[in-house]
């Protein structure tokens, strides 16, 4: 997905900070957690899968995929934005 592992777990830290828990409370348990919608957003902006196919990757329905595109499409570019100004600005410094 051209991120290293590192770079994925940073990513996810960021986007739980600001989507805490995917399960409501009293509600279903996730088909999916966190850390694995946050690399399926990921893998649909950077190789354009349709969310049938991101679906069978990842071994969720197209629904399921439609809804976390929903809940992260915006979460995960902005986070990765930030995580990439942040690593220049440390590289510059040094």
């Amino acid at each position: 997905m051209g991120l290293d592992s590192g770079q994925r777990v940073l990513l996810y830290g960021r986007c739980a900070e600001l989507r805490g828990d995917l399960v409501r409370p009293g509600g279903r348990p996730s088909a999916i957690g966190l850390y694995p919608s946050v690399m399926l957003v990921v893998c649909l902006m950077r190789k354009n899968l349709t969310q049938e196919v991101a679906g069978a990757v990842f071994g969720v329905s197209q629904s399921t995929v439609s809804r976390r595109w929903d809940l992260l499409r915006v979460a995960v570019p902005r986070q990765a934005f930030i995580l990439l100004i942040s690593r220049s600005t440390v590289f510059r410094s040094l």
